[in-house]
């Protein structure tokens, strides 16, 4: 459950957006069908990572986790889609 929030997190339009905004400032040849790939291409390959690659993106990402008898409860970071743009600059 937490992992398919962070895959949705990863494809989202939000970090797509600020991903595309702090790469440009580097290099004004990206363009947004370029960073929609590769954050797809990242969202897809969640399997393939490393076990320390995950903890990475999930400790940007997640706050914190609540565990109830009938309930999960997952609160991201409200910067963590900065930080895992920053993270994903070229």
């Amino acid at each position: 459950m937490v992992l398919e929030e962070i895959r949705k997190r990863l494809a989202s339009p939000e970090l797509l957006f600020r991903v595309w905004q702090r790469a440009s400032e580097q290099d004004g040849n990206l363009d947004e069908n370029t960073i929609r790939a590769a954050l797809g291409d990242l969202a897809s390959v969640w399997d393939e990572l490393f076990a320390p690659e995950k903890r990475r993106l999930t400790e940007l990402l997640i706050k914190r986790i609540e565990l109830a008898a009938e309930q999960v409860t997952v609160y991201f970071r409200p910067d963590g889609m900065n930080a895992v743009a920053i993270e994903l600059q070229p």
